[in-house]
């Protein structure tokens, strides 16, 4: 069991540094298409023609949200306890594995308590937990008649949380027992089921499967509610963005790709605002020793010189832009990233963004 978990978790770490730079080159041309439709969005169009855009933008967010979910699960982390709703957890596992569920002709039944309370935890692992039982049903069902139903609900009782899935395949005995698995070789190793008990008892919850011949089988997770106070995330929210008047300000952008810096330039413009373009840290600290600027917003992984180290020359030489700089990435759940933006106290916008 030891080795089996040694190669999975060193298995998962390279995944992940290759789902954390796939998702970065995603992520720029997503922003692109999505930037660029929304600005088409404002302008006077035909019925069919803004249907279309429309379409264009809803399709590159779908994208976005299956890029964002798939750096959750890749990133291998230190457990990290924070307020979390279950019923987000269980929406973002679904949209990872819809299409799979549709082809299948299985159909998700939700019950979502819309008043479920928060609770301490470790969001990633909780949707592993959650991703495992589903593929679990998933693959239960597909050996039993190649379709189904899967029935997930989430209540709150007293002082715990609950989520219950219900399948409609027959029963798999030994369920949590390590490497057993109906699946055939290469396709899984019987240890999903086993990890999730682990991470369950770790969070103080519980986890069992029930059962009746004819009935499918159901799991159910049970996890205190464990309140807890937490920083909240400085990120910039464009929901609630003021539409007031701004005045005109001069403002660098500094981005190496080439649709980011035309989307940030003409959003800015249509403003009113005098926007610059700097290709890395390095240009940009050129241009600010020739010219004044009111406020920077910057990529964090460029060439030649990244965000981060300009916003650090920018701190030692005592700045004030250094404070009026806001970071936008395609990665924020690389380690070294979070890392950098937990140390300062800029806000981050996270590509693909919203313009309005």
């Amino acid at each position: 069991l030891v080795q089996e978990r040694l190669l999975q978790s060193e298995k998962m770490s390279s995944v992940g540094q290759l789902v954390s730079g796939v998702a970065h080159e995603l992520n720029n041309p997503l922003t692109g298409i999505m930037g660029f439709a929304q600005l088409l969005l404002l302008r006077e169009l035909d019925e069919t023609a803004r249907k279309q855009v429309e379409t264009i933008y809803a399709e590159a967010e779908r994208a976005s949200k299956i890029v964002s979910n798939l750096l959750t699960f890749a990133r291998r982390r230190r457990a990290q306890k924070e307020p979390a709703n279950l019923n987000t957890l269980i929406k973002r596992v679904l949209e990872l594995r819809n299409y799979d569920l549709r082809v299948r002709n299985i159909d998700v039944q939700l019950e979502l308590d819309p008043a479920l309370p928060e609770t301490m935890a470790d969001a990633n692992q909780i949707q592993q937990v959650i991703l495992n039982v589903v593929l679990n049903a998933e693959q239960a069902m597909k050996e039993d008649d190649g379709e189904g139903t899967l029935r997930i609900a989430t209540k709150a009782a007293g002082r715990t949380v609950t989520i219950a899935f219900e399948d409609t395949a027959e029963t798999v005995r030994r369920i949590f027992d390590p490497f057993f698995t109906t699946k055939d070789a290469g396709e899984g190793t019987g240890l999903g089921l086993t990890i999730c008990y682990g991470i369950i008892e770790e969070h103080g919850g519980r986890i069992w499967a029930e059962s009746e011949p004819g009935h499918g089988t159901r799991f159910v997770i049970e996890l205190p509610v464990v309140a807890g106070a937490a920083p909240a995330p400085r990120v910039a929210d464009d929901a609630r963005a003021s539409t007031e008047p701004v005045q005109r300000k001069r403002i660098l952008v500094v981005d190496d790709e080439d649709s980011i810096q035309k989307l940030l330039t003409g959003v800015l413009e249509m403003d009113g605002h005098s926007v610059t373009i700097a290709r890395n840290g390095r240009e940009a600290l050129d241009r600010i020793a020739q010219e004044p600027f009111d406020l920077i917003i910057s990529d964090i992984k460029m060439p030649v010189m990244g965000g981060a180290e300009m916003h650090k020359r920018l701190s030692d030489d005592g700045h004030p832009l250094a404070r009026r700089l806001i970071f936008i990435t395609g990665d924020t759940v690389a380690p070294e990233t979070r890392k950098f933006l937990q140390g300062v106290e800029n806000a981050v916008l996270s590509k693909p963004f919203r313009l309005r």
